[in-house]
This record gives C-alpha cells, sequence and structure tokens, in this order.
C-alpha cells in the first residue's frame, strides 16, 4: 500500500509541476484579475486535490506532450471563460 500512494502522490506531484504551474503562469499574464492568480495558495490547493481524484484521467495528459498542451490550452480556456 506504501508503494501504491508512492506513486500515486509522485503522479499528482508530476501534474502539478507539469500542467498547473505553466497554466498557472500563462493565467497570471493574460488575466492578472483571474480568481486564480488572486487567491494563488488556494487555487493551487485545490488544483492539487483535483489532481489527485482525477489522477488515473489525467494519465496521458502527463505522458504525452501533445495531450499536455491541449490539456493546457483547455484549462486556461476554461478559467479564462469562467
Amino acid at each position: 500500500m506504501e508503494i501504491f500512494i508512492a506513486g500515486w502522490l509522485s503522479g499528482v506531484a508530476l501534474a502539478m509541476y507539469k500542467i498547473w504551474f505553466p497554466s498557472f503562469r500563462i493565467i497570471k499574464k493574460v488575466d492578472p484579475s483571474n480568481p486564480l492568480t488572486i487567491r494563488p495558495w488556494l487555487s493551487t490547493l485545490v488544483v492539487a486535490i483535483l489532481f489527485t481524484i482525477f489522477l488515473p484521467v489525467m494519465i496521458f495528459a502527463l505522458l504525452f506532450d501533445n495531450y499536455t498542451e491541449n490539456f493546457i490550452k483547455a484549462f486556461i480556456k476554461g478559467a479564462k471563460d469562467e
């Protein structure tokens, strides 16, 4: 069970590094008044919880770069349109 938890948490950390932080930087440049950029610690915590829950769905976005770019673009579009 410890190996499973370690693998899951490392997957979440990889998702945060590869998907969330680049998305956050772009959202911050495009729309500085976005609710995600106003409270960065809260939005990072919420995204980490969501990535923890939905990690199996995000595997392809983590493994393949073209899926990562598509996921980031969709995430930014969703965050920008509110």
